[in-house]
């Protein structure tokens, strides 16, 4: 284990020993059990999830948005919950710090390796929240297990990546960046169009999230269709980009998020 600075976070090597020490660092470290109802969102995600929380025994899904990840445990990091992020190599700390997670209380395993199934249960059993990267795969009976114990220790995974049966299932469908005209400007705070797919609450919904330049989610709202967009556009002299998630309309959006867009 790399002791970090406050501003930082921690990097651990994949081991058990590693893992241990690390448990006993963070039992000693914190102060009250987990929420009763789950982690809490940021105001601006709260809308978005049944409970308006991140519920313990809970998976929930991001395919190929890890800035959706990193905003949904936004609150909870806040709010004084450890979180750690294993099985995403390029994980942008920079934009994490930005959006509102606390260096001081957050794990990095960036190659967990061929026993990545053994290090997110050992993180399950030492912080509240963890990020994974779309890397693991289990099967039908690993899957049961690790629920199992993220039921039993009141942790809450987010997935970046699909997941069979998740809680709840966010995609990124398109984002309006401001601040860029006709061969001039900058990018800077945009609208990122998002459609939640929740167990049990019938037809997707769709919300448009509006983060600051920093990489802040600061408010969100719900879109009329309950779908959002479906096609990208480029704005005029003085609008808005609109890109698709997915597409390279804009391939050069700020360096901090290149690795969590």
């Amino acid at each position: 284990m790399v002791p970090a600075p406050a501003s930082a976070a921690t990097l651990v090597a994949p081991s058990r020993e590693v893992l241990d020490g690390l448990r006993a660092r963070i039992g000693q470290m914190q102060g009250t059990p987990p929420p009763e109802r789950g982690f809490p969102l940021s105001s601006a995600f709260e809308p978005l999830l049944p409970g308006g929380v991140l519920g313990h025994g809970r998976v929930y899904a991001t395919p190929h948005a890890l800035s959706l990840a990193v905003g949904l445990v936004a609150g909870a990091s806040a709010q004084g919950a450890w979180c750690a992020v294993a099985g995403v190599p390029d994980f942008g700390v920079e934009a994490a710090l930005a959006a509102g997670v606390s260096g001081e209380r957050l794990v990095l395993v960036p190659e967990p390796g061929a026993h990545a199934l053994a290090v997110v249960s050992a993180l399950v059993d030492v912080v509240g929240v963890v990020i994974v990267g779309p890397g693991l795969r289990l099967s039908a009976g690993e899957l049961s297990r690790l629920q199992a114990r993220l039921r039993d220790r009141s942790a809450s995974l987010v997935v970046v990546g699909d997941w069979p049966q998740p809680e709840a299932r966010l995609r990124t469908q398109a984002i309006r960046w401001s601040g860029l005209g006709r061969g001039w400007g900058g990018l800077g705070a945009r609208e990122v169009e998002v459609v939640v797919e929740s167990r049990g609450a019938g037809r997707p919904r769709g919300w448009l999230l509006r983060v600051d330049a920093e990489g802040r989610a600061v408010g969100s709202s719900a879109l009329r269709d309950g779908a959002g967009a479906r096609t990208g556009r480029i704005g005029g002299e003085r609008g808005p980009v609109l890109v698709p998630a997915g597409a390279s309309s804009v391939s050069s959006p700020p360096e901090r998020w290149a690795a969590a867009r």
